[in-house]
């Protein structure tokens, strides 16, 4: 279904092994991953914690995975400076997909008023809109600049938008057109900054298991009648097959069913969800 996956991952940097600690070292850490081969799809992340890798730690997920993935709202000149560099480092050995840049970025969440509803168009609204178009700018200009200074061609090829402050009602159109207008409205910024760069929105028409009759429910975020292309679900419980097969296999139903054929899983590597006794999960970073 997909011709690009995503990547959420709990990044955890290991140090070096103690007596207490019986975790394998940096050394090898690297001494497995130069033996791997570069992953056949581009895999994103949630922003990576820059200031724990060493050089050949990036470079090395890097060369794997196929991109950095910088924060929209906290990303620093000299992030970008640095992950452009490691980029040309990797596309210096000429790989099939060359090394780009992801940005995440969580919209609606920064200056829109937490208990407004999505009809409001006030101050915030626009207070919003005018934020996330500042903070793409200052990484599109921070970009140009780091592609100058290392004589590279690194692009930003994909926003990874994560939007969970409207929920759609089934009997109120006017809020739902208005949440609908709230996400185009992200998108139109994005096309005018970054036009050539994917769009992935969090959750977009996902089925997961939930409390209904069926034990299953649709991502209530969004209206669907968005400018988006794909559909995403969240793969947070990897060790449980069963729910992991059936939370692809049910969202890529109902992407079909809405005329998409694109699903991108965000998968939770060395954490996700585990069962409880006392209720029905807690999500876990071990």
């Amino acid at each position: 279904m997909t011709n690009r996956m995503l990547l959420v991952v709990v990044l955890a940097i290991p140090t070096f092994a103690s007596a207490q600690d019986q975790r394998p070292g940096n050394e090898q850490v690297l001494a497995w991953l130069r033996e791997l081969k570069p992953l056949p799809k581009v895999h994103y992340s949630w922003p990576l914690p820059l200031e724990k890798m060493s050089d050949e730690l990036l470079f090395q997920y890097v060369r794997l995975t196929g991109a950095v993935s910088l924060s929209g709202e906290w990303g620093q000149v000299e992030q970008v400076d640095r992950a452009v560099a490691v980029c040309q480092k990797v596309n210096a050995a000429k790989p099939q997909i060359p090394a780009s840049l992801g940005i995440n970025y969580s919209v609606w969440h920064r200056r829109f008023g937490k208990d407004l509803p999505p009809t409001d168009t006030g101050p915030t609204h626009q207070a919003e809109l005018d934020y996330l178009k500042s903070r793409l700018a200052a990484m599109r200009d921070a970009l140009a600049a780091a592609n100058e200074k290392h004589a590279a061609k690194v692009a930003v090829t994909a926003i990874l938008f994560d939007s969970e402050h409207f929920h759609v009602k089934p009997d109120n159109a006017a809020w739902n057109k208005a949440i609908t207008a709230k996400y185009d409205a992200a998108t139109d910024v994005v096309r005018a900054i970054f036009p050539k760069a994917r769009i992935e929105w969090y959750a977009r028409g996902a089925v997961q298991p939930g409390a209904s009759a069926t034990g299953w429910s649709e991502s209530t975020y969004f209206t669907l009648d968005e400018q988006a292309k794909t559909f995403g679900c969240s793969l947070y419980q990897v060790p449980e097959i069963g729910y992991t097969r059936e939370i692809f296999r049910r969202t890529a139903e109902n992407a079909v069913q809405h005329g998409c054929q694109e699903v991108t899983p965000w998968i939770a590597l060395a954490s996700g969800y585990r069962r409880q006794t006392d209720k029905y999960h807690e999500f876990s970073l071990n």
